[in-house]
């Protein structure tokens, strides 16, 4: 038997070689599936364990932040706020007792003395019950903890809607400021830094030296007696001039003598000053906790996609299975092949 001719050199080296490519291509492939699907199942992993729950940044507010709306030109404010109206409970009355002689005994020594240091004779010194139903603190704000407004950051809201915030934040900050001892003690620290202020004491000198060289223009009602053309109440009504004399309430203004418009008693700007404080507190602890909300909703929409990452590995893995199976079909070749040129020569001979 004639022996089959050998396949030529030159295709068995270009066969070999192209065969060689396919097998490092394809373990690439197989390594890049692998790790592929290795690092989603980790973001998977990661995003399913991962906690949704973030914590507010902690607010401080410093001199300055108080200090800000009292030395800048203001026009009117609404300083303060008294009673709701609303009897408190026993329990809110024996804390409000208590506040009125632990931390707002010395928030009203602060106020006192700044008060007795630029006073003029003729103003009153508030007692503390007076000064903190002047203030707000009451004990109605012990009974119920506000919600915090959604506008109290929006400085496009209408009017009515941010003064409901102002009287949201200034009820909550009441609260606060009567049950939490962290927050009275920084609020009268920065209060008693802040009267201390070289700006807030040229003011309050300022008030001490004035004179009342201004007016201030009110419109009352006064009952006054008018003629009615129209009124048939007396006996001549119908001589001329036609009518009664009436008596009606009438608009009149009144003016009275005041300070200039940029002064303020102490007592004006120990009220802005406690106001200015909190509500900046309220300001910066609603856009910290807004942060917060912000970061949470990020972060449960990172864990809503651990599902999809899984699926995704699962598919990669799938991949990597069918390139390893080529893998496999082509060193079974390579095998076969190998066997075939190594067969023994009684063999060859055979066939």
């Amino acid at each position: 038997m004639t022996a089959k001719p050998s396949e030529s050199g030159l295709a068995s080296r270009v066969e070999r070689v192209y065969l060689a490519m396919l097998r490092v291509l394809t373990l690439v492939v197989a390594s890049i599936c692998i790790l592929g699907a290795l690092l989603l199942a980790l973001d998977g992993g990661r995003r399913l364990l991962m906690s949704t729950d973030v914590v507010p940044e902690p607010v401080a507010i410093s001199t300055e932040d108080a200090l800000g709306p009292l030395v800048r030109a203001a026009g009117e404010e609404k300083v303060g706020g008294g009673a709701s109206g609303v009897e408190a409970s026993s329990a809110a009355k024996a804390k409000h007792a208590a506040f009125m002689k632990g931390a707002f005994a010395t928030y009203y020594e602060t106020y006192r003395r700044f008060a007795l240091a630029s006073n003029k004779p003729e103003d009153k010194l508030l007692s503390p019950a007076e000064l903190a139903s002047a203030l707000g603190y009451s004990a109605e704000a012990l009974d119920a903890e506000p919600a915090p407004s959604e506008h109290a950051d929006d400085p496009d809201a209408p009017a009515n809607l941010a003064q409901d915030a102002i009287s949201e934040a200034l009820a909550r900050t009441s609260l606060l400021f009567q049950t939490d001892e962290t927050f009275s003690t920084r609020q009268i620290e920065v209060v008693r830094n802040a009267l201390a202020d070289p700006r807030l004491v040229a003011k309050a000198a300022k008030y001490k030296a004035a004179q009342k060289t201004a007016q201030s223009c009110s419109t009352v009602y006064q009952v006054r007696s008018v003629w009615d053309s129209n009124s048939t109440a007396c006996a001549e009504w119908y001589y001329r001039p036609y009518g009664c004399p009436v008596r009606r309430s009438v608009p009149v203004e009144q003016c009275v003598p005041a300070y200039p418009e940029d002064v303020e008693s102490p007592l004006e700007t120990f009220a802005k000053l406690d106001e200015s404080y909190r509500l900046a507190w309220s300001s910066k602890t609603t856009s910290a906790q807004s942060a917060a909300d912000t970061k949470a909703a990020e972060k449960r929409e990172v864990k809503a996609g651990a599902p999809a990452a899984f699926v995704l590995a699962l598919q990669i893995f799938g991949g990597f299975l069918v390139v390893m199976f080529m893998f496999l079909l082509i060193a079974i070749e390579r095998h076969l092949r190998r066997l075939a040129s190594t067969r023994p020569a009684s063999l060859v001979a055979a066939e």
